[in-house]
C-alpha cells in the first residue's frame, strides 16, 4: 500500500477480508530467517497470522484499486508486483524482474501489448553498479542506494520522501483495513497523527 501511496496518491476508504487455511504448521528451526519453514514430522505449533489478505481501496483522485497477499499460492516465488491501468497506458512492474518494466501507451499507432523498458545507466544510480543498459543490479545495490539516501538527508538535514509523514499515512490505511476486518465493511482512513 506504501507504493500505491507513491504511485497514485492517498486512499479515503477500504474494505478487506483475510483468511489462514492451515491452521497448524512445523515450527522453523530456531535461529533461522523469516523464509524458514519446518519439515514433515517436526514438532507443530498454531499459526497466528493469515495466510490470505485482500482488500479494495478507494484513493481520493477517484481511481480503484485491488491488493492481494498470500503465502499459499503456487507459482510466483517472492513476487511484490503492481499494475497500472488508466485511459493513456498502462505499466507493470515485478520485483522478481525489477530490472524490467512492462509500458503500455495509447497512441495513434496500434501496439499489440506491452513493451519492455529496461533499467540503465540514464536512470539514476544505476550507473554507479553496472555500465549500459539492461545490465541488472540487484537487491542489494537497492539496500546501498536506499542507505546513501538515508544517509545524505541525515548529513543535509534535509527530509527526503518517503519520510515519517508518509509512513503514518500508510499505517493509518492498515489502522482502517484492520476496522474492515472487524466489521465486515467499508472504513474510512483516518489519520493517527496525534495534534
Amino acid at each position: 500500500m506504501d507504493m500505491a501511496h507513491m504511485l497514485v496518491g492517498p486512499i479515503d476508504r477500504i474494505t478487506g477480508t483475510k483468511r489462514t487455511f492451515i491452521t497448524e504448521r512445523p515450527l522453523p528451526k530456531p535461529g533461522g530467517t523469516h523464509y524458514d519453514r519446518g519439515a514433515p514430522g517436526d514438532p507443530t505449533g498454531p499459526v497466528t497470522n493469515e495466510d490470505y489478505a485482500a482488500c479494495f481501496a478507494e484513493f481520493s483522485n477517484g481511481a480503484v484499486g485491488t491488493f492481494e497477499a498470500s503465502r499459499n499460492i503456487v507459482g510466483p516465488q517472492s513476487q511484490m508486483a503492481f499494475e497500472v491501468h488508466g485511459t493513456k497506458g498502462a505499466l507493470s512492474w515485478n520485483l522478481e524482474t525489477m530490472n524490467e518494466m512492462k509500458l503500455f501507451l495509447v497512441d495513434e499507432e496500434f501496439h499489440d501489448g506491452y513493451q519492455t523498458v529496461y533499467s540503465g545507466e540514464r536512470y539514476p544510480f544505476h550507473g554507479n553498479f553496472v555500465p549500459g543498459d539492461a545490465n541488472a543490479i540487484s537487491y542489494e545495490d537497492l539496500k546501498v542506494i536506499e542507505g546513501h539516501e538515508f544517509l545524505m538527508a541525515v548529513a543535509s538535514g534535509v527530509q527526503h520522501e518517503p519520510g515519517f509523514n508518509e509512513a503514518i499515512d500508510y499505517v493509518s490505511v492498515q489502522s482502517a483495513l484492520v476496522k474492515s476486518w472487524d466489521s465486515g465493511s467499508w472504513e474510512d482512513v483516518s489519520s493517527i497523527r496525534k495534534g
